[in-house]
């Protein structure tokens, strides 16, 4: 399977590595335009181009994988996928649900695979935790606590942290993982949404608190921030016994049971590196002729975008009045 790579930063550079280790992939061409006259002469076998359209063009792409900032993604998508390329887009998919039901519709349209970047859910702690949920290790799962934030407070005005022409802030950048836990362990949309949290003079969000509530007694309490350093903790609490995961969006510690009774696992990564394991699962689905993965289904894409937005929309207004 043959990658392009729209965007070259930060991510993009451990995303190559990852495919660099993988026998079924390679990386054929790279489009950016900050770098591109250096990735020209660090790359001598990989086309180098500096115009997205040419890697669309390019009949050596088999799937593209996008790392824009998250205001560029529906474009970038939508053109991709019109060129005939599967694609993996980093999250969020699109910073609106109506962009995503595009997407969504110009992949069914062109049946070509697309999924939205979020590797959490292919990572062994995470399938363990998920495999105990299946068993009915916990009984009935009756609140998800999640929390993701970090000190973004003296990054660049100009940065996709902060800047919000590049779709900053920290609901679409961090909070996006708690909330796929809480719709991955459910498996629907929630009932409620309520959000609390605070916007900066740009009218960003840096820091909220969302109750999301699925009916039957179901709910989850997120938190998520770019302005305060936390734990970054998962829990899943059951009728029975309880998970947590500490840095559930990347860690390898499960620990399962309840207060009196409960036992540590890990679970190292033991492929060369963890983005690994979602280009593989896009390898399986993509040759099984499937174009979204079971594990990231296009429905859970729409469902998380939609949560985002009534909650974005919530802190907007409270921040009117």
């Amino acid at each position: 399977m043959r990658w392009g790579l729209i965007a070259y930063g930060r991510i993009a550079k451990k995303f190559k590595a990852s495919i660099d280790t993988i026998k079924e992939a390679s990386v054929s061409a790279i489009a950016s335009r900050s770098n591109y006259s250096e990735l020209k002469t660090q790359f001598d076998s990989i086309s180098i181009y500096q115009n997205y359209d040419e890697l669309y063009a390019d009949p050596n792409v088999d799937i593209v994988y996008i790392s824009t900032t998250h205001n560029y993604h529906k474009e970038n998508v939508i053109k991709a996928l019109k060129a005939g390329k599967h694609v993996l887009c980093e999250k969020p998919l699109g910073i609106h649900p109506d962009e995503v039901k595009e997407m969504l519709a110009c992949a069914n349209q062109q049946q070509l695979f697309l999924m939205e970047a979020i590797w959490t859910r292919f990572l062994p702690a995470y399938t363990y935790m998920k495999a105990c949920i299946a068993n009915n290790k916990l009984g009935a799962i009756k609140l998800i606590k999640g929390d993701f934030s970090f000190d973004g407070r003296d990054s660049d005005s100009n940065t996709r942290v902060k800047n919000p022409a590049l779709a900053a802030g920290a609901i679409w950048d961090v909070g996006i993982y708690p909330i796929s836990m809480a719709v991955d362990i459910y498996d629907c949309q929630p009932t409620q949404v309520i959000a609390s949290g605070f916007l900066d003079q740009n009218k960003v969000d840096v820091r909220s608190s969302l109750i999301l509530n699925f009916g039957q007694s179901r709910q989850a309490l997120i938190h998520s921030g770019i302005d305060l350093s936390t734990i970054h903790s998962g829990e899943i609490i059951g009728e029975s016994q309880w998970i947590h995961m500490p840095e559930f969006w990347h860690g390898d510690t499960v620990r399962i049971g309840d207060w009196q009774n409960n036992q540590q696992y890990i679970f190292p990564v033991d492929l060369p590196t963890s983005f690994s394991y979602e280009i593989k699962a896009c390898y399986e689905a993509i040759n099984q002729g499937l174009i979204q993965h079971p594990k990231m289904s296009h429905e859970h894409s729409l469902i998380i975008s939609e949560i985002m937005e009534d909650a974005l929309q919530q802190l907007r207004t409270a921040h009117k009045t």
